[in-house]
């Protein structure tokens, strides 16, 4: 079973997911299409989401990528992975490929900065032929020069900009459930209130 506070963000990675599949029409043999998170699934749902995506691009001659803005992995010693591969690299771009042997069936983990004026590294997931890597790589870091995130592609920045729901559309979306679900809000509301208290006191911060 899945976690109340766990299920709108399972039924929106599965939504992305499904529209990043039928991108896959909209595009051209050797194209590729990036999500914003990595490709490991949590959830058998998820799994089975990313795998028609995979089998769909595949059969087109595409590639998925997915790009995590945080990494838990550590080294043997327990220093952050990516913290110890950024102090090797200086202010220079460039990405350490498979770090971790890929397992069957699983993508390629690449551990890249797109950016020579980056402060950040990212965890990239690929689902690609091992010879294109490197023209994968080349296309992100053309498309991470924004300076207003540099090292992060400009995709994902416009993504998440045009997805984000502001404080006022949020409050007229809540006032319009608020209406459609009648005597039962009262019941919503406890549920939303037993998971919110960490965001209350953020606010009174």
């Amino acid at each position: 079973s899945i976690a109340l506070e766990e299920q709108p963000g399972l039924m929106r990675r599965i939504a992305e997911i499904g529209m990043a599949r039928r991108c896959l029409d909209l595009l051209e043999k050797g194209d590729m299409v990036c999500l914003d998170g990595d490709l490991q699934s949590q959830h058998p749902q998820e799994k089975e989401s990313l795998e028609k995506l995979f089998k769909a691009a595949q059969k087109r001659g595409m590639t998925v990528a997915g790009l995590g803005k945080t990494c838990s992995l550590v080294t043997r010693k327990g220093r952050p992975l990516l913290q110890a591969i950024a102090g090797q690299g200086g202010n220079l771009s460039g990405y350490v490929q498979d770090a971790f042997l890929p397992e069957e069936g699983k993508p390629h983990i690449i551990f890249a900065k797109l950016n020579g004026h980056a402060k950040h590294l990212f965890r990239i997931d690929l689902w690609a032929a091992l010879p294109i890597i490197p023209e994968v790589m080349g296309r992100l870091s053309l498309d991470a020069r924004d300076a207003s995130f540099p090292g992060y592609p400009y995709g994902l920045q416009l993504a998440d900009r045009l997805a984000r729901v502001s404080e006022r559309e949020k409050a007229f979306l809540t006032t319009q459930f608020q209406s459609l679900a009648g005597e039962r809000w009262k019941d919503i509301e406890a549920g939303i209130n037993s998971l919110n208290a960490h965001d209350l006191l953020d606010s009174v911060g």
